[in-house]
């Protein structure tokens, strides 16, 4: 009895450390649980962030490419444009070169430009001043000699007004490839500024990247320690079933022996009171003890058993209620 007495304390004392053991491995695995999911969010939400500035920087890629686009589009048109204007100065040396060598041979004297204005002045008087018929006629006369003689000056002429032409169509061309080359210049450089932001926005990418990276190693690492502590967590509670049967097992056999020695007391009692009153003997207040607790013998053998049975379920709810607090990890 002695000896089974020890071992029952001793597995309440181990009972009581597993026990604590397991109290111990739930606030660890409810601590790993808030680390797990605070590193799996901020996993997710790296994530999201790398997702949000990837179709950003598409965005600003295809900004970039059509902005690149319209910069070769129009360097190619004033390119075109100075090819023109290449051509029409080669042109407009040869017309000065044939306009100064018909001037060389010409003896004639006078300018035609000159004589174009004069003739221009000469019927602006005619129109607009009232005078005689002789000085009328007179004019016209004069206006006469000056058309013959500025055409005379027909090819110098010529050559001149396609000097002119040939200048003029020089300077329109060069006024529009200035433009462009202006807005080739604006456009470049906006182009320019969204290769650097996109630049930029992949060195952020490649970033966050490497923090999502660590986010994830960091959610494995405290996931993989949950699962461990998580089994240790089992183990003791399966641990805890066994001790609790064992010591279930002691009770009843630490009682079952109790009542083997008090039934033996109990026999030899009754065999006393029985010759007591087959003597006719005064009995005692023991004796009369000892025959109620014959007659209730039977009854106390039912409640040992209907205890030990109430034992039993109290200890499978508790069992039950370990096993609810792990699963619910």
């Amino acid at each position: 009895m002695e000896k089974e007495s020890k071992e029952a304390n001793e597995l309440v004392e181990q009972l009581g450390k597993v026990r604590e053991e397991i109290e111990n491995l739930k606030q660890s695995l409810s601590s790993l649980n808030k680390d797990k999911e605070l590193w799996f969010k901020k996993k997710s939400d790296i994530s999201k962030d790398i997702t949000d500035k990837i179709s950003e920087l598409k965005g600003t890629k295809n900004k970039r490419n059509h902005l690149t686009k319209s910069v070769k589009d129009l360097k190619l048109e004033r390119d075109n444009l100075n090819t023109q204007i290449k051509n029409l100065i080669s042109e407009l040396k040869q017309s000065k070169a044939s306009l100064d060598e018909e001037r060389k041979k010409t003896t004639m004297k006078g300018s035609p430009i000159l004589f174009k204005k004069e003739i221009e002045k000469l019927e602006f008087t005619l129109e607009t001043n009232p005078m005689s018929f002789a000085k009328e006629q007179k004019i016209m006369k004069q206006i006469k000699d000056l058309k013959k003689k500025h055409d005379e000056f027909g090819v110098i002429i010529k050559l001149m007004d396609d000097v002119r032409d040939k200048s003029k169509e020089i300077d329109k061309l060069k006024k529009k490839a200035n433009g462009l080359h202006k807005k080739i210049q604006e456009i470049a450089g906006e182009s320019q500024t969204e290769h650097e932001g996109l630049i930029e926005s992949s060195k952020e990418i490649d970033s966050l990247k490497e923090k999502e990276e660590e986010a994830r190693e960091k959610f494995s690492q405290y996931k993989k320690q949950y699962s461990e502590v998580n089994a240790q967590l089992k183990a003791r509670i399966d641990e805890l079933k066994a001790l609790k049967s064992k010591l279930g097992d002691h009770d009843v056999e630490e009682k079952k022996e109790r009542y083997k020695q008090d039934l033996k007391v109990l026999k030899k009692k009754e065999v006393e009171v029985e010759e007591k009153l087959k003597k006719k003997q005064k009995l005692t207040t023991e004796d009369l003890l000892v025959l109620q607790a014959k007659a209730g013998s039977d009854d106390f053998d039912m409640g040992t058993t209907k205890k030990d049975s109430a034992r039993s379920r109290r200890t499978r709810k508790t069992d039950r209620k370990e096993k609810a607090s792990s699963d619910s990890f």
